[in-house]
């Protein structure tokens, strides 16, 4: 019996939980009992980083130190190898590493509690004066790695020049070393072709010496002629000769064979002596000859030797001058590398001037929709990150949430007309259902009793055509023309 009458009671309750979940089935149709949703959107505290500040922000890094380049003509290679040093220390990104606040302050308060605000009105401003530095000192590096590449762009264009002009020095010197040598060569030349001339001439002078010795000792060889003083002629006679006969008063001269020896040598001795003197002037000139070759040698073995000594400080300055393009050519490299990477940081630091600026930005708190505030943080507040700021409840159609039944839900869909009304409201106002459950569950209940969490139900949505107060009971009412949705 007692089991029996708890079967009863347990039946009983059901009937009527059924009955609160069917409504009232008028001839009106299907009526159920809904609360509009309270829908509201919160702001949170925005997660703000505050970099450790920088001191050598908006100054350029000392610690790159220049090399020393090689001592050339152009004198031009330290100081681009100085400027590619300085450059990669300039690039260094900054030490201090970004971290989160633990709260932000609120400054002041733009729209109270109750106070209807448009997407896009400012809520609150908050505490920025840290990253309002952080912006200027993003824009001091950013304007220090700007700048660099300015400056290593000039350095390449004067290092360009500089190898341009060392390139046009060292055409030069080659030109000239190649002049100088084709002088050297012709200097030489013309030094074998004097001591050619030289030794002919050498030859042709003992040939002429040679000549005018036995020419003077064929004069010395020669008798004496008789001078004025001497005896005449017939006392030439060889003593012996018999005199000549004569005939008549006017005898004939005999012949004198010692007067003709004597006209012959003189004559002889005439023309030896002409040889001599042209002998004697030939050798003459042939020293001259020879001493003019001489003095003329010892100039062209001079001048060969001066050039020699030219050419080799010319060469050797060549080897300078390749040593050196080599050093400018590296120093050009190494320039243009660091103005790619100079450019890479101020890219990086234009970067980091728009986050620190969007990090400026978060400390203006909007609203991200339009509707009534509900709630709003107080000035001077301090609000961990991710913490409600304010909590807004969205303006436009209202949500309203409802449960039905099995045999109730199998007349309702998604899309079905219905009409909402409240006990302030005159007329009703027209919703549409736009969520119907597919699976029982446990409808939430101010009466925990065991009775009505046994009983499962389906949630369903309502969605109306205007905006309801929330939270508020209304009843919901689907015609009798839109009972059977699924006919």
């Amino acid at each position: 019996m007692r089991a029996r009458a708890t079967t009863m009671a347990a039946l009983v309750a059901v009937a009527l939980l059924m009955g609160t979940l069917s409504g009232c089935a008028s001839a009106t149709g299907l009526v159920l009992t809904g609360t509009v949703r309270d829908t509201t959107v919160t702001v949170p505290a925005p997660s703000v980083q505050a970099p450790q500040i920088d001191i050598d922000a908006g100054f350029a890094s000392t610690s790159g130190t220049s090399t020393s380049g090689s001592s050339t003509s152009s004198g031009s290679t330290s100081g681009a190898s100085g400027s590619a040093a300085s450059a990669s220390g300039s690039t260094s990104a900054p030490s201090g590493q970004p971290t989160l606040v633990p709260a932000v302050l609120v400054t002041t308060v733009n729209a109270p509690q109750g106070t209807h605000v448009n997407a896009g009105d400012t809520l609150v401003t908050l505490d920025d004066k840290a990253q309002r530095a952080s912006v200027a000192f993003a824009k001091a590096d950013a304007t220090v790695a700007a700048a660099q590449v300015g400056v290593l762009t000039q350095s390449i264009k004067d290092a360009d020049d500089a190898a341009s002009t060392l390139a046009s020095q060292r055409a030069t010197l080659a030109s000239t070393i190649a002049t100088l040598t084709s002088t050297q060569h012709k200097l030489s030349s013309s030094l074998s072709t004097l001591a050619s001339t030289r030794q002919q001439l050498v030859a042709k002078k003992t040939t002429v010496d040679g000549a005018l010795s036995k020419l003077s000792s064929a004069i010395a060889s020669m008798p004496s002629l008789p001078t004025a003083s001497q005896p005449s002629s017939t006392n030439l006679i060889p003593s012996g000769t018999p005199p000549h006969p004569t005939t008549g008063s006017n005898p004939a001269a005999p012949p004198n064979p010692a007067a003709a020896q004597l006209q012959q040598a003189a004559a002889q001795l005439t023309k030896l002596k002409a040889q001599q003197a042209q002998l004697t002037h030939a050798q003459a000139q042939m020293g001259t000859a020879l001493a003019q070759l001489d003095a003329g040698r010892a100039k062209l073995t001079s001048a060969l030797s001066q050039l020699t000594t030219g050419l080799t400080k010319a060469r050797a300055g060549l080897v300078k001058m390749d040593a050196a393009r080599v050093t400018l050519d590296d120093a050009r490299q190494q320039l243009r590398d660091a103005k790619k990477l100079a450019q890479v940081a101020s890219d990086a630091s234009q970067v980091a001037v728009d986050a620190a600026q969007w990090q400026l930005g978060l400390m203006t708190v909007t609203a991200p929709v339009s509707g009534t505030v509900v709630s709003i943080a107080a000035t001077g507040a301090t609000v961990p990150p991710g913490a409600p700021l304010a909590v807004i409840r969205p303006d436009g159609p209202a949500l309203v949430d409802a449960w039905a039944s099995p045999a109730q839900v199998a007349t309702l869909c998604a899309g079905q007309a219905v009409t909402v009304l409240g006990d302030w409201m005159a007329s009703p106002a027209d919703a549409t259902v736009t969520v119907v459950g597919s699976q029982a569950t446990y409808p939430p209940s101010s009466t925990t009793t065991d009775e009505i969490h046994l009983t499962r139900a389906f949630e369903i949505t309502v969605q109306t055509s205007s905006a309801l107060p929330a939270g508020v009971p209304v009843t919901i009412t689907v015609p009798s023309s839109e009972s059977d949705c699924h006919a």
